[in-house]
């Protein structure tokens, strides 16, 4: 419940799971409800069993307090959407993105009843930087390239601190890709620049690319902040 705002994620073709029965316990479980607003891959509990329909698409809910505008929202779903199907490999457009909104006088955090408190006096943490690289690559080692970006290097990016995320573009008719990784701050580049995993990656990606990144740092603007 950081932040008072929660997501949750269903993701379907999974097979139905059940839960033992207690001895002596009588009856069948009850069909799901009718959902045809959400076609499937509906997920509850009936009874002691898990009920799991086949799903076509990740189904994304978000709850958060009501006051945003409408044009976060559709910026936030369609951010959502991309980064799920990106990384359970469906369609964007198989991506259901869900909103709940509750006031502040439904919701309680811990002791504190969040409507008297204001909502708390945590500073907002948002990612601040970002590293941007070109890359140079040859067809040769390409393929080679990507796969240990996707196996080796972006699962040990994941355990830096302050490591948000990260794309990588290719530009076309060109052997160059374009990198993003956002980070939380600026020092948080400069600390994995200067750390013992970098220099182990760059070693690696040396014997692949035919000549170093070219690397700056860039500072986040955010076009949604608080009034």
């Amino acid at each position: 419940m950081a932040g008072m705002n929660d997501v949750s994620l269903w993701h379907g073709r999974a097979p139905e799971i059940s839960r033992p029965r207690r001895p002596g316990a009588r009856g069948t479980c009850s069909p799901p409800p009718d959902l045809s607003s959400r076609q499937s891959g509906w997920v509850g509990l009936a009874g002691t069993q898990l009920v799991r329909e086949a799903a076509t698409m990740p189904i994304v809910e978000v709850t958060l307090f009501e006051g945003r505008s409408e044009e976060m929202k559709a910026a936030m779903a369609s951010e959502i959407a991309a980064a799920v199907g990106e990384y359970t490999v469906n369609s964007i457009d198989d991506v259901h993105v869900i909103f709940h909104e509750k006031s502040r006088e439904q919701w309680a955090r811990g002791t504190n009843w969040v409507a008297k408190s204001g909502g708390g006096s945590e500073p907002r943490k948002r990612a601040e930087a970002a590293s941007v690289s070109r890359i140079e690559y040859t067809p040769d080692t390409e393929e080679e390239y990507l796969r240990w970006r996707r196996d080796i290097l972006h699962p040990a990016m994941a355990t830096m601190p302050g490591y948000v995320s990260g794309k990588l573009w290719r530009l076309q008719d060109r052997t160059e890709y374009f990198l993003v990784l956002e980070w939380m701050t600026r020092d948080d580049i400069v600390n994995y620049f200067e750390s013992e995993l970098h220099e182990e990656l760059r070693q690696r990606a040396m014997e692949l690319l035919p000549k170093p990144l070219d690397t700056f740092i860039a500072d986040r603007v955010h076009l949604f902040d608080p009034e």
